[in-house]
């Protein structure tokens, strides 16, 4: 891509559009990872044993990534009423499904866990969409290649996130917060 294909845009459009692409991606890659980490917080919180901690940390991951995989086709039919309105249909309910995590209770937090799964799967369908009808060709591959990036990028946040979980072995940690 030269210069003058990355003058055809504003500057200020194009920075906040990548800014936009890395967070639609983080999240992509991010709900993969989310409970792996926080699985022996979540077990000392709810005094969860081996065989519960097994099956409520599946659960959690699963119903999002299960509601992701369930809300594509969806994102495909909503495309047809507007780009704009299922992003922001996602956005609706994908904060309320973030709000749903925050409440210390394992139903609200599967509920939130769906709901997130369903606002990112209307995402990942119609953002590439929107990207292809709001950008001109000649660079399009550039900032597809910013979305792809941000997807490895949220799984390997994920992953650095958990450095500051306290160990395994600090259980008095674990009660205390």
């Amino acid at each position: 891509m030269d210069k003058r294909e990355l003058t055809k845009i504003k500057p200020s459009f194009g920075v906040i559009f990548a800014i936009n692409i890395m967070i639609v991606g983080f999240q992509h890659g991010y709900i993969f990872t989310y409970t792996n980490q926080t699985k022996e917080c979540l077990d000392a919180q709810y005094g969860w044993n081996k065989s519960d901690s097994t099956l409520y940390s599946s659960l959690i991951s699963g119903f999002a990534v299960g509601a992701m995989a369930c809300s594509c086709p969806i994102g495909g039919r909503l495309m047809k009423s507007g780009r704009l309105m299922t992003l922001d249909i996602s956005a609706v309910a994908g904060m309320i499904g973030i709000g749903l995590t925050l409440f210390l209770n394992i139903y609200a937090m599967l509920a939130g866990r769906i709901l997130y799964g369903f606002s990112l799967g209307l995402l990942v369908i119609s953002w590439p969409r929107y990207m292809d009808e709001v950008l001109p060709p000649t660079i399009l591959s550039f900032f597809g290649g910013i979305y792809a990036f941000s997807i490895a990028f949220g799984t390997i946040m994920a992953f650095l996130l958990a450095i500051g979980l306290p160990d395994d072995k600090d259980e008095a940690g674990l009660k205390a917060t």
